[in-house]
């Protein structure tokens, strides 16, 4: 008879239950992979140069800070110490009076014929000047000139001549009392020099 073999191992392979066969990855796919992992790298990298930033800004606020308080302390100090100056200096500038005009005045007002013999001006409360002068004219005629010029400047108020009396060299000796205009005297209004007429 014919020998029957049998055996348990089977000649043919048998299909895999569930086996696939491998395809080729298409172009799209390893595209989108390629944009899906470089999108995780860029929000991962923007994530953490957010977390760098927000750092920087902290220490740079804090040495703002810092910076403003040892600054401005002293900034306002100087600039304070400046403004005082500034004031100080504006002030003795508006209300400064200079001698220079009253002396122009005198020289160009007074006539050949008069003489002083003593000077005198004094600021009173209400910031006038009072010019007193002692002096001697050649004759009564001379001294009522120098009188009507004097009356007649702008810059002379309440003009007084009084103790009018010859003396021992036949001159008319006399005392003069006047008020002087502030604002003449004034340094900001003398910083051009004035022009003398011959």
């Amino acid at each position: 008879m014919a020998e029957v073999k049998t055996a348990f191992i089977p000649k043919k392979t048998m299909p895999t239950v569930g086996a696939r066969r491998s395809e080729p990855v298409g172009l799209v796919m390893v595209g989108g992979l390629v944009i899906f992992f470089s999108s995780l790298v860029i929000a991962g990298g923007l994530y953490f140069y957010r977390a760098l930033l927000t750092g920087q800004i902290e220490s740079m606020s804090a040495d703002v800070v810092v910076a403003k308080e040892e600054i401005q302390p002293r900034l306002i100090q100087s600039i304070t110490r400046f403004d005082k100056r500034i004031t100080n200096a504006e002030t003795l500038i508006q209300k400064h009076l200079v001698a220079t005009p009253l002396f122009q005045l005198l020289e160009e007002a007074t006539l050949p014929t008069v003489r002083y013999d003593r000077f005198s001006a004094n600021v009173d409360d209400d910031g006038a000047v009072i010019l007193s002068l002692a002096g001697e004219a050649r004759t009564y005629k001379d001294l009522a000139v120098q009188a009507d010029i004097f009356g007649k400047d702008e810059n002379i108020t309440e003009p007084i001549f009084s103790g009018l009396r010859l003396n021992n060299s036949g001159n008319v000796a006399f005392q003069f009392t006047g008020k002087i205009k502030p604002s003449f005297l004034l340094l900001e209004n003398n910083l051009t020099p004035r022009v003398s007429t011959p």
